[in-house]
């Protein structure tokens, strides 16, 4: 009786054992799955950023390229891509390269001297990109279509070919909104013909400004989209920091009223008011009003917003009276009660004065 008890408590033991191990193996199996699932997705997400990096320049209106006869170098010929998406070849006439890739382009090419020669040998090289047209959407200071250049990347001549990245569209926008979501901004492009269609994908530029991953920054084609969406939650200081790294480093300001320097001035982005008032030449002295300069501010709603504030230098970096100025912002400042007398007087006395010139020659003439 007694052994029977014992194998019976072995036997309960057994079994709450395999009963363990059965919810712990699954719960390992569970999280490996897991980890593995995200690691597909980070993969994956990489590949879409690769293809995008990597992807095949499109040929276009307006590229220079370079054909290179390697038996006949004497017929070497360097042309530009028309408007219709042609270019012309003595030997061939006209042929369409629009839409092809360089590789794409140089087949055909080779195919089409095959009726004239016997075994065509040419190279094809592309030595002048055109400038290329983006769109940007969503929580940009100024959406729409923008046309860029290589020379965004490096003002040096011997590299201004190179391509637009996203960063540099962002900037050229203006930069991002209070409400930007950069950790997911969508990318759209289309593809060379023998793949067709479009590709998408996603970066994330806080990785690319805090990490410094440079995979999140991908070169720009002609066509491409750019979507940056609202973020539901914000982190001011994190966005704070991204707007500076995304945004032109300069602004355009106009001053208007009792400055010695009216007009638009370009400024570092910034700039406090009392610097900018510096920059268009200081106020005019005994003519204006320093406690009534006004910013007027177009916000992006729509809705136009003015602030007076009263000047003084040694206002410092206060916000309260000194603050960042924004790029569209037209600053006025409006004349003093003794430049408005002034005025008023010298216009009233505008006739008279004619009339004491006129009595005078009457007086010299009669004399």
């Amino acid at each position: 009786m007694i052994n029977f008890f014992n194998y019976k408590i072995k036997f309960i033991k057994i079994f709450l054992f395999s009963i363990f191990f059965i919810i712990i193996n699954g719960s390992i199996a569970s999280e490996i799955n897991t980890l593995n699932k995200k690691n597909i997705d980070l993969e994956e997400a990489r590949k879409d950023i690769s293809i995008l990096q990597e992807s095949y320049y499109i040929l276009g209106p307006g590229d220079q390229i370079q054909l290179t006869y390697i038996d006949t170098p004497e017929d070497n010929l360097i042309t530009q891509i028309l408007n219709d998406g042609n270019i012309y070849i003595p030997i061939i006439g006209k042929i369409k390269l629009e839409g092809l890739t360089i590789p794409e382009a140089r087949n055909l090419i080779t195919e089409s001297l095959k009726n004239q020669l016997i075994n065509p040998l040419v190279d094809l090289m592309l030595i002048q990109k055109r400038p290329i047209k983006v769109t940007l959407i969503g929580e940009v200071d100024n959406p729409g279509l923008y046309t860029l250049t290589g020379n965004l990347i490096n003002k040096s001549n011997s590299q201004s070919s190179l391509l637009p990245t996203v960063v540099d569209a962002i900037r050229v926008s203006g930069g991002i909104t209070d409400s930007a979501n950069i950790t997911n901004v969508k990318i759209r492009r289309k593809l060379p013909h023998n793949i067709g269609g479009f590709k998408e994908t996603e970066v994330n530029l806080y990785d690319l400004i805090f990490n410094g991953n440079q995979e999140n920054n991908p070169l720009l084609f002609d066509g491409d989209s750019i979507l940056i969406s609202k973020a539901k939650v914000i982190d001011s200081e994190s966005l704070e920091i991204a707007s500076v790294n995304l945004s032109s480093p300069f602004i355009k300001v106009t001053f208007v009223g009792e400055f010695n320097n009216t007009g638009q001035i370009e400024l570092k982005r910034g700039t406090p008011l009392a610097q900018g008032i510096l920059n268009a030449g200081g106020l005019k002295d005994f003519r204006s009003n320093k406690g009534g300069i006004e910013i007027v501010r177009v916000n992006r709603n729509g809705t136009v917003s003015k602030n007076r504030y009263k000047f003084n230098y040694s206002n410092g970096l206060s916000l309260k009276q000194n603050p960042s100025l924004q790029n569209g912002d037209v600053v006025m400042v409006s004349k003093n009660l003794l430049a408005k007398t002034t005025d008023s007087i010298t216009e009233i006395t505008k006739p008279a004065t004619g009339i004491i010139s006129l009595w005078s020659l009457i007086k010299l003439t009669t004399n």
